[in-house]
């Protein structure tokens, strides 16, 4: 049975303030986050679990995405359709470029407290598109390894260190 990414997308969105999202490159061809699916959705398991006093149920795919949600967190793609499948780097800069034309509305409009850019080839592009949507936000952004090709444990430090300190400073609040 097929997905409704953007169906679970939406349903998956919080409903108040956006305490952290997390942009990505886009979605993958045939799994997708919120789908449950995916190697990122994995590997976020894998960061939570290193974050246990954000007591967040990591057995249950509904219960993951609840917890993500009310927490405040939330994936947003520079591109709504795939274009990791683009193998030449020029290619695939000029894909991201075209397609991030309207991210910085989106961020004007989803107005989040901070961003982390999920990919650190994306890392400077959002960045930018968070300065020219005048988010207070400080700069640059965190950029972290997406979990592929041999960084998924790096992936797993990194926004572990991330998690705790947002919940350090009080961004978000343990899941309850």
């Amino acid at each position: 049975m097929m997905c409704d990414r953007e169906g679970r997308r939406k349903k998956y969105k919080p409903s108040g303030r956006i305490n952290v999202l997390f942009v990505g490159e886009s979605p993958p061809e045939k799994t997708y986050f919120y789908c449950c699916d995916s190697n990122l959705f994995h590997w976020f398991i894998e960061a939570f679990l290193h974050v246990p006093e954000l007591r967040v149920s990591t057995n249950d795919c509904e219960r993951f995405l609840d917890c993500f949600q009310r927490m405040g967190m939330y994936i947003e793609d520079i591109s709504g359709t795939p274009i990791n499948y683009e193998k030449s780097k020029s290619k695939r800069k000029t894909l991201r470029k075209d397609a991030a034309k309207d991210l910085t509305d989106r961020l004007r409009k989803l107005q989040p407290a901070r961003v982390v850019a999920l990919m650190k080839g994306i890392g400077d592009l959002v960045d930018s598109k968070v300065s020219e949507a005048e988010l207070t936000i400080d700069h640059p952004i965190p950029s972290v390894n997406f979990p592929t090709n041999g960084h998924q444990h790096q992936f797993v430090e990194d926004m572990a260190a991330l998690l705790r300190e947002y919940l350090r400073e009080g961004a978000i609040s343990p899941c309850n």
